[in-house]
């Protein structure tokens, strides 16, 4: 992974709190600082388009933010933020393993 990954993740995890928490949010301000957020479906779909114009994929993104976190606690979310997003999670979890219908008889 690129030296640079890290630099350009840190400075946008230092200026945005709701991008500590969601690997999109951060990809997507990754993408604009880059300048590139305009073209998203071209980013996304096509990874010779990445390498062409010196893009990081979504998971090099991911994978950045996680270590950088592990070694600096004040990039990490918030504990509200952590919070929110376990309920979220436990709520969907919930959601999915009810039936989507009683019956059809």
């Amino acid at each position: 992974m690129k030296r640079g990954i890290f630099q350009e993740v840190q400075s946008i995890l230092l200026g945005s709190d709701e991008a500590r928490a969601d690997d999109m949010v951060l990809y997507l301000l990754y993408l604009d600082l880059k300048g590139y957020g305009d073209r998203l479906l071209s980013v996304l779909a096509d990874p010779k388009y990445r390498a062409k114009n010196g893009i990081s994929g979504f998971a090099s993104i991911s994978r950045a933010r996680r270590k950088l976190q592990a070694e600096y606690p004040e990039l990490r979310p918030s504990a509200e933020q952590i919070t929110l997003r376990r309920n979220l999670a436990k709520e969907y979890r919930e959601f999915y393993k009810k039936p989507l219908c009683d019956s059809l008889d």
